[in-house]
């Protein structure tokens, strides 16, 4: 009998390797939500007033933390505008890393600096509720019943994944501000007769639409005796050939349509004026036969928008 040899049957079993505490790493994109257009007393609305401040909210939430994000931004812009000014386009852009870092405006100077944003510690958050607060510019274009201006934000993270919100549309009115250089004029002494010397006053003037610069005269009074408004004129002075208008006691258009930067953004609006300066003559003729006194009344310049009608 052959006599067996004993052997070893060696067994190798690969199993899949797996060292406690490893976990795969899976990102997740950061998300908009919660988005809304409210005054700065936090009234939702859909129109906006130049030169007032108002805020845009929103929630961003990033499961892998605020600190994951790179960048946020929001374009404010009317219609299909694209170029950053202050007629049509504004953009405001948060950039994370720093802490406390305030959205930037291009243009300039149109974030209000009570805009909520996420500390250093809070960028270690998931999630957080940014204000953006903000002025629009006077000269900013009103729209009206085809047209709107649109809210745009869109946050991107460090691995360049977005997300975006483009849901709120809003209206902008017309605006106008003005002063006058000074508030009385004086023709001195004259005869009976005599004509006045004129007299001018500047007016300056900001309006994101045309408008029309009316003056409302008034008769001149001493104690019994007036100089009735029509003895007197203004002048637009700023105009090319300048030309005189007849006073009244009511309004006299003295500028019909005024802007100093035309424009056809909207097909309602001819342009708009942005701290101008334009000059209202006044001048007269004293009534051959007139009492002696000190006679005085008082005139109104108005600025007026009521016949624009914004698109």
């Amino acid at each position: 009998m052959r006599k067996r040899t004993p052997f070893l049957v060696l067994v190798l079993i690969v199993a899949p390797f797996f060292q406690r505490g490893q976990t795969a790493l899976v990102f997740a994109n950061a998300t908009i939500s919660s988005v809304s257009l409210t005054t700065g007393s936090d009234v939702i609305t859909t129109s906006v007033d130049p030169e007032v401040t108002y805020k845009f909210k929103f929630n961003v939430f990033d499961p892998d933390s605020l600190d994951d994000l790179n960048n946020i931004v929001v374009k404010i812009y009317y219609e299909a505008s694209t170029m950053d000014d202050i007629r049509s386009c504004y953009t405001f852009t948060w950039t994370e890393g720093a802490g406390s870092t305030p959205f930037v405006s291009s243009p300039l100077d149109y974030v209000v600096t009570s805009s909520v944003i996420p500390t250093a510690e809070e960028e270690l958050l998931s999630s957080f509720d940014f204000e953006l607060h903000f002025n629009l510019d006077g000269v900013a274009v009103p729209s009206g019943s085809s047209t709107t201006w649109n809210v745009d934000v869109t946050v991107t993270d460090d691995s360049a994944a977005t997300d975006s919100n483009t849901e709120t549309v809003f209206d902008v009115t017309k605006y106008q501000a003005f002063t006058v250089s000074t508030s009385s004029i004086a023709f001195g002494t004259a005869v009976p007769g005599a004509t006045l010397t004129k007299q001018q006053v500047t007016v300056t003037l900001t309006t994101n639409t045309q408008v029309d610069i009316n003056v409302q005269g008034g008769d001149l009074t001493y104690s019994s005796y007036s100089i009735p408004a029509d003895q007197f004129n203004a002048w637009d002075d700023s105009a090319e050939f300048p030309t005189s208008y007849t006073l009244s006691t009511s309004d006299t258009t003295v500028y019909d349509d005024y802007v100093t930067v035309a424009d056809a953004i909207n097909s309602g609006v001819t342009g708009y004026t942005d701290a101008g300066d334009l000059l209202v003559g006044f001048d007269g003729t004293v009534p051959s036969v007139q009492a002696v006194g000190s006679y005085t009344a008082t005139w109104r310049i108005s600025i007026d928008q009521s016949g624009v009608n914004a698109n």
